[in-house]
């Protein structure tokens, strides 16, 4: 490919309560959603927009009201990674548009890692990263 580009990355899907994105309007309905990321190419550097959501066994301990669908291993950051060529060693550059569980969760990369959210989630933020390793 010549230029940038971007490929999204397949991390998963999830089923949650509609009423929590609609304030609290259809309650009770369910709503399917995924987990995306991004790679983009094409850049002097390796970037990962978001990292995906964190494991199941802590998805379930802290969010409830989520219901993720079976994990398949092809949906692991590593897999959908080397899908594009890369392997997660050899990402520059990972950031995070929010701090939200579902966009800081997987391991990626060890490398510098910015995060672009508003000045609440700044303050906020860091309890959530200490509270997943990073």
């Amino acid at each position: 490919m010549n230029g940038r580009y971007i490929i999204p990355l397949n991390l998963g899907e999830h089923a949650s309560e509609k009423s929590l994105f609609y304030l609290r309007r259809y309650i009770g309905e369910m709503a399917l959603g995924g987990y995306v990321a991004a790679y983009i190419g094409g850049a002097r550097k390796r970037i990962v927009v978001d990292k995906g959501p964190p494991g199941l066994e802590r998805i379930l301990k802290y969010h409830p009201y989520v219901r993720p669908e079976p994990h398949r291993p092809e949906q692991e950051m590593e897999v959908q990674l080397s899908k594009t060529g890369v392997k997660p060693e050899e990402i520059d550059i990972i950031v995070l548009t929010h701090l939200h569980w579902d966009h800081v969760g997987q391991q990626v990369s060890k490398r510098r890692v910015y995060c672009v959210p508003g000045g609440v989630e700044v303050c906020l933020g860091s309890a959530s990263l200490s509270l997943w390793g990073l």
